[in-house]
C-alpha cells in the first residue's frame, strides 16, 4: 500500500514539474512599454479610472498663464532618449474653451520612470472653472497602459485681477 501511494505522489510531482516547464510563458521585454497615469491618491486618483488634477489662479491672479504638468508613469525601463507620450483630448467632455489653454508636450525624460503631459493654461477674462479631459493613447515608442489608468481630468480656476479686486470691494 506505501509503494501505491509513494508511486502516486511521484508521479504528481513530475507531472508538476513537467507541466512548468512550458515554453509559452510570457517574458518581459522593452516592446512591451507603456505608459499610464498615477493611481496614487495623492495625485488625484479617484478610483473610478480618471486621475483629477485641479489649479486655481485665485492665489495668482496677476498671473497670464501658469504651466501645469500632469504626472505620467512608465511601465517597463527607462530609455536611454527621452520618449513621447501620446494623448488626445475629449472635447465632448471637455469645457475648456479654445485660447483657454495650450497642448505643449507629452514626455517620459531620459533615464525617468516618471513624466508628465505638459499643458499651458491661461488666466482668462471671467471669473469661471474650466476642465479639459484627457486621454493616452499609443504611440510608437509606448503602450498604453491598463484602461483603469489612462484617463483625467484636469480643471482650474481664472480668475483676472478686475475681477479679484471687484469682489474684495463688495
Amino acid at each position: 500500500m506505501m509503494k501505491k501511494i509513494n508511486y502516486i505522489i511521484g508521479m504528481i510531482v513530475i507531472g508538476i514539474f513537467l507541466s512548468c516547464e512550458n515554453e509559452a510563458i510570457p517574458y518581459y521585454n522593452s516592446e512591451n512599454d507603456a505608459v499610464r497615469f498615477s493611481n496614487k491618491n495623492s495625485d488625484g486618483y479617484g478610483g473610478d479610472g480618471i486621475v483629477y488634477q485641479s489649479y486655481s489662479f485665485v492665489s495668482n491672479p496677476l498671473d497670464e498663464y501658469v504651466i501645469y504638468d500632469i504626472p505620467v508613469i512608465l511601465i517597463g525601463n527607462t530609455s536611454d532618449k527621452d520618449r513621447t507620450v501620446n494623448y488626445t483630448i475629449d472635447t465632448e467632455k471637455s469645457t475648456a474653451t479654445e485660447g483657454s489653454y495650450e497642448l505643449m508636450e507629452g514626455i517620459i525624460p531620459t533615464n525617468h520612470n516618471e513624466g508628465y503631459i505638459r499643458i499651458k493654461l491661461y488666466n482668462v477674462t471671467g471669473d469661471k472653472t474650466y476642465e479639459l479631459r484627457i486621454s493616452i493613447q499609443s504611440s510608437d515608442e509606448l503602450e498604453k497602459g491598463p484602461s483603469l489608468y489612462l484617463n483625467a481630468a484636469l480643471s482650474w480656476r481664472v480668475i483676472q485681477y478686475p475681477l479679484l479686486l471687484t469682489h474684495i470691494l463688495e
